[in-house]
């Protein structure tokens, strides 16, 4: 609403422009009118909070998570359901600093994820996530949200403690060479071979080999993998997969695809698993890249928001537990599908089978 002016300085103002401060106010006021029966939630007296949203998302055919001009991303997704939703307005849709709106981990082309978390100021309800999912594309699902501290920092949900990203990869990749073939079931031995080295990245090593453009003696190559495992085997279309899982505070680019083809070129026995412990010291090593399609995102880790502000119990923890059932049904509907068919259509059969010409080692 406009202030309109005391009737002491009418005279000066004239009726000109008593009657445009007149016409502005009436203005206003029906535009306040119109916005809130159109969008209930957006009333002066429903104050935004902190909030969390966890996110689901196939990234297959989006440029990123963030909004970059001219490319589909996931983040102009959400702007767009928050604001046919109800739950925010156009400007600030147009402009997300404005409600804060900040993500854990900024996905690339075509990278997936099963838990990302995004942050924003939000005027939350029972039906806020039912409210947004009917504005999304099914391949992107709020799984669930939460409340956040109001003392902290929205900006915190961009530095989490950890990190998981995932790697799809058919069982064939770890046969014997010249045994490859999609018929092909790992054993339980097999399947606990690559685990045990996998297990050799664990814990702080120099991992220059591993990072592009990286020397051994920058500080920057210290890196520390809190877990590298490997999960049971599944099936998937007549043929069996198995999923690595590795967690860090940070990762470089095309980091976890580097040690994923090292780990299965060494399972094959392709590379000597000695050559494990020379990556880690001076020896420069000429290691390729496993294909892109298998890599996601599968959780980020919030311990120390989690421990400083939930112990009480009034705030719900950063861990989505409730939510694993609603999190693994969007993974396996999802996600997998688009990963499996990826790996399948970028030919990992025959990047496996082009392994063994490749030396390892800097001419």
């Amino acid at each position: 609403m406009v202030n309109k002016p005391s009737i002491q300085i009418l005279p000066l103002l004239g009726r000109h422009l008593w009657r445009r401060y007149c016409a502005l106010d009436a203005k206003k006021s029906m535009q306040t009118a119109e916005s809130v029966s159109r969008h209930p939630t957006l009333t002066l007296n429903n104050r935004k909070k902190k909030v969390a949203l966890l996110v689901g998302y196939n990234g297959q055919g989006y440029n990123s998570f963030q909004i970059k001009p001219g490319n589909r991303s996931i983040e102009d997704q959400l702007l767009m359901a928050l604001q046919t939703g109800g739950l925010a307005s156009e400007e600030e849709c147009q402009n997300s600093e404005s409600i804060f709106l900040h993500c854990g981990a900024k996905t690339g082309k075509d990278i997936s994820a099963v838990k990302q978390t995004v942050s924003l100021l939000l005027s939350i309800d029972k039906n806020v996530k039912e409210r947004l999912n009917s504005h999304l594309p099914p391949e992107i699902r709020v799984l669930g949200i939460r409340p956040l501290a109001a003392e902290i920092d929205s900006a915190l949900i961009r530095d989490p403690d950890f990190c998981t990203y995932g790697y799809i990869l058919p069982t064939f990749a770890l046969s014997p060479f010249g045994l490859e073939s999609k018929s092909f079931r790992a054993s339980p031995q097999l399947i606990d071979r690559f685990r045990e080295i996998l297990g050799l990245f664990e814990g702080t090593k120099n991992l220059h080999n591993f990072l592009l453009r990286s020397k051994f003696e920058n500080p920057d190559s210290e890196r520390s993998i809190s877990k590298f495992e490997c999960l049971e085997p599944f099936e998937f279309g007549n043929q069996q997969y198995v999923e690595c899982q590795v967690t860090s505070k940070i990762f470089k680019k095309d980091q976890i695809r580097l040690m994923v083809a090292f780990a299965f070129a060494i399972a094959k026995g392709i590379v000597k698993q000695n050559l494990v412990e020379k990556a880690f010291t001076q020896t420069k090593l000429d290691i390729l890249k496993a294909p892109e399609g298998g890599l996601f995102l599968q959780e980020l880790h919030y311990h120390s928001y989690n421990e400083k502000f939930c112990k009480d119990g009034a705030l719900e923890k950063l861990c989505w537990e409730q939510e694993e059932e609603s999190i693994q049904s969007f993974k396996n509907d999802h996600i997998i599908p688009n990963i499996v068919t990826r790996v399948k259509d970028i030919s990992f059969m025959k990047w496996i089978k082009d392994l063994p010409m490749h030396t390892f080692f800097k001419k």
